[in-house]
């Protein structure tokens, strides 16, 4: 997700000196999801209960607060907090700050109504329905996030692009457009049972799918079998890239003209 962690460290540090002009501040400008780091969120949280006790939220009055809610520990105890009031450049910079981060907000809120409309996507529902259920994202969205006074359908679309574009497949890509088109890919984690009567190909799908994973996500891939010899996998893996019939290459074997022919192509 959209984040930068210097400059919720640095809003954080300045706060904690107990500024008040930046507390009056940070009270209009801020809120926890301008925070995506849990501890830096918790922190705020802190901040906030100051603030809202009447209270000036230095370092020690934070910690007490973090205390009473055992939260301490969590967010790196005292000397993260003294970590944070040492670090933070200049107070100058807090209003520039707050922008950078209602801009990584914006970005985020844009990211999960994205996700959330690919999840959609890939749900077997009627049209009225997926109509319905879309409309309930954009008006979340639009409710959460204001770009100026408002954002226009227009805007949003666009933004909603960008983020599709930007964010990884719901799931593993098989390799197998019908495949993926049917249930989103594999989904990370998830255990996948392949299951069809003998001679059917369950092997050579499972094969395909780690070519893929392979050779056009780029990702390591383990292939365990209790039947086949590493010979046996490797000379059908090599079959398959070359092109080359495998039932041909056990009955005539191999042919130095077949090479060259496969080579040409």
């Amino acid at each position: 997700m959209p984040s930068d962690p210097a400059i919720e460290r640095a809003v954080l540090g300045m706060l904690l000196t107990g500024d008040e002009g930046l507390v009056a501040k940070a009270k209009v400008q801020l809120r926890p999801d301008h925070f995506f780091h849990p501890a830096h969120q918790i922190i705020w949280r802190a901040i906030s209960a100051a603030i809202r006790r009447g209270l000036t939220p230095d370092a020690l009055i934070v910690r007490d607060i973090l205390e009473q809610w055992n939260r301490l520990d969590q967010v790196g105890g005292l000397s993260y907090l003294n970590k944070l009031i040492a670090e933070f450049p200049t107070t100058a910079a807090f209003d520039d700050y707050c922008e950078i981060l209602e801009t990584y907000r914006v970005r985020r809120a844009v990211t999960q109504a994205a996700h959330r409309m690919l999840e959609l996507a890939g749900k077997d529902i009627g049209r009225a329905e997926l109509a319905t259920k879309t409309r309930e994202i954009i008006d979340r969205f639009t409710d959460d996030v204001t770009v100026g006074d408002t954002i226009t359908g227009e805007a949003f679309r666009d933004l909603i692009v960008q983020a599709a574009q930007s964010v990884h497949p719901l799931g593993y890509s098989t390799g197998i457009p019908e495949i993926d088109d049917l249930q989103g890919g594999l989904e990370p984690g998830s255990v996948n049972v392949i299951a069809a009567l003998p001679g059917t190909g369950k092997t050579l799908l499972a094969l395909a799918m780690l070519r893929r994973q392979v050779l056009e996500q780029g990702y390591r891939v383990g292939f365990i079998s209790l039947e086949m010899s590493p010979r046996a996998i490797g000379t059908r893996h090599f079959c398959a890239l070359m092109g080359i019939d495998r039932g041909e290459l056990y009955t005539r074997g191999w042919r130095t003209e077949a090479f060259e022919d496969t080579a040409k192509d």
